[in-house]
């Protein structure tokens, strides 16, 4: 999927893809460390400024069930992200990004990561409203 919103915005526009299978949005996971979208967010804005916009779509990897986080906690810590997003001066003329949150789909079929993702499925349908 790496590039799709790169090929469908066309010229003109400079896509930063920073995805990681296991990212969290703001928890230390002790079997997947380095996950922390806390932890990452500043130094990839620093590294990438001026940022016009910054789009969020995390929160999957949180509903693991050795977290045990539900869909409000979950929502709280994208809302970390954007508030640190907010606070910086990574924009164009050392102002904030533009900041989106796009809420992950629900979670479907789980096969194999079914038991580590243990009631992900109930969980990630109650993540919009939040």
């Amino acid at each position: 999927m790496a590039g799709v919103l790169r090929r469908e915005l066309g010229d003109g526009f400079l896509i930063v893809e920073e995805g990681l299978n296991g990212r969290t949005t703001v928890w230390d996971d002790p079997l997947e460390p380095f996950r922390s979208g806390k932890e990452l967010l500043v130094p990839c804005l620093l590294t990438h400024q001026p940022v016009d916009l910054v789009i969020v779509m995390l929160g999957t990897s949180d509903l693991k069930g050795r977290f045990g986080l539900g869909a409000r906690d979950i929502a709280a810590g994208a809302g970390v992200l954007l508030d640190t997003v907010r606070a910086s001066d990574c924009g164009p003329g050392e102002s904030p990004p533009q900041a989106l949150l796009a809420c992950p789909p629900p979670v479907g079929r789980l096969g194999l990561f079914a038991e580590e993702f243990a009631g992900a499925v109930e969980r990630s349908r109650d993540l919009a409203p939040h």
